[in-house]
Parts: structure tokens; C-alpha cells; sequence
């Protein structure tokens, strides 16, 4: 099975709304153009469909002409479902999503940047004079010998 990224390279964003390219249509579900063909110097799969994601052009061949209709209302109909709302998700992103997904294993990528963010510190801005003065106190408080603490006294005043 293969996954398809739909395609809405025919409607072009301006300013916060959309229209298709060649048209004056700003309101109502996104309209998507899937060509449909058949090349003869492809014996097992001469039915073709096209289309375009993000400006490139896709393509997928098939068998039967049945087989090639049938994905190419499925393409129309699922940018008809998402709405234009689909249309502003930034395809970098949504790259990152799907791989936050992968690393995740099914998990929710939300749930654990929200568990990331409870259980973990914010760092803070510290000059270096700070954190240097803050990690030498600690590793005097934490009674670590007086030599060592002096090595690391020199060596980060160097």
C-alpha cells in the first residue's frame, strides 16, 4: 500500500484566501484536477493518473482504466473532505509530523511534547560568569575535594 500526499498545486494562496488558478471561486471546498490517460508504451499498466502536490507532479499507474477512475475520485474526494483548512499546512511540517509519528511508535506527538514540557526544566539565560560561579558552588556544596574544584577554578578561568 502506498501512501499518496494529495494535491492542491491548483489553488493558490492569496492572502488568506484561496482560489483556483484561472478563476474568480474563493468560497467552498478546494477543487483538485487529476488527469486521466492512457499511454500505450506501457503493456502492464498503460491506464495513468496525475496529479500535483505542492508545484510537482505525481503519477500513478495502473492495470485497468476502473482501477485508474476509482483512485482518481478518491484522490477529488479527499481534498473535497479535509477542506481548505488542509490547504495551509506547511508541507515541512507536516514532514515532521509524520516522522515525530514514526519515532513515537503510534504514540501521540502532542501528548509527549506536553509531557516533555511538565517534566522538564526550562533552561534559563545565564552569562557564562554565572554558571560557571553556580557549578563551582555546586561542586563545593557537594563535597568534592578542594583540588579538584581548584582544577576546575583554573581550567574555566583560562
Amino acid at each position: 500500500m502506498c501512501r499518496i500526499v494529495f494535491d492542491y498545486a491548483t489553488i493558490i494562496r492569496h492572502q488568506d484566501r484561496y482560489r483556483v488558478a484561472g478563476s474568480t471561486a474563493t468560497a467552498g471546498p478546494p477543487m483538485i484536477k487529476v488527469r486521466k490517460f492512457y499511454r500505450d508504451d506501457r503493456p502492464n499498466a498503460p491506464w495513468v493518473a496525475t496529479w500535483y502536490v505542492y508545484g510537482k507532479r505525481k503519477a500513478k499507474f495502473f492495470a485497468t482504466k476502473d482501477e485508474r477512475d476509482e483512485h482518481a475520485e478518491k484522490v477529488k474526494s479527499t481534498a473535497k473532505e479535509r477542506g481548505q483548512s488542509y490547504l495551509r499546512i506547511d508541507p515541512a511540517r507536516h514532514m515532521v509530523w509524520l516522522r515525530a509519528e514514526e519515532i513515537l511508535s503510534g504514540a501521540d506527538p502532542v501528548a509527549a511534547a506536553e509531557y516533555y514540557i511538565k517534566h522538564h526544566r526550562p533552561l534559563t539565560d545565564k552569562t557564562f560568569e554565572d554558571a560557571k560561579a553556580a557549578f563551582l558552588k555546586e561542586r563545593e556544596g557537594r563535597g568534592y575535594r578542594k583540588m579538584y574544584v581548584a582544577h576546575l577554578r583554573h581550567h574555566l578561568e583560562a
